[in-house]
């Protein structure tokens, strides 16, 4: 779960510095700027109008919100699991229970 953690926060935070140069480049006076400046700041822009996204196959982004999914998804699945495995010991408790060694049997039949 710490590693699941680690890379998602990590997506997280490539994502927002892609975000914040694209911020960055374009509070930075471009417009103004000497065109030899100007070029190269515009493709920075143009390249970064997409933030960067780290995914995992075609499926999953490396970001908080996968790590919010997992972790609600797992606690779902704690949550059914420990409700079955009440249901299977109450079921086992209200059963009779058989003797089991001849002790047990003996007991039972002098009763």
């Amino acid at each position: 779960m710490t590693h699941s953690a680690l890379f998602c926060f990590l997506g997280q935070s490539i994502t927002d510095q892609s975000e914040s140069l694209l911020h960055s480049a374009f509070s930075c006076g471009w417009s103004d700027a000497d065109p030899p400046i100007k070029r190269p700041l515009t493709i920075i822009m143009l390249r970064t109008s997409r933030p960067l996204v780290i995914r995992l196959g075609k499926f999953f982004t490396l970001s908080r919100n996968t790590y919010m999914q997992i972790i609600n998804t797992s606690y779902t699945i704690f949550k059914v699991l420990l409700s079955l495995q009440k249901r299977i010991q109450a079921l086992e408790s209200s059963k009779p229970r058989l003797p089991r060694t001849s002790v047990e049997v003996c007991f039972h039949h002098s009763l």
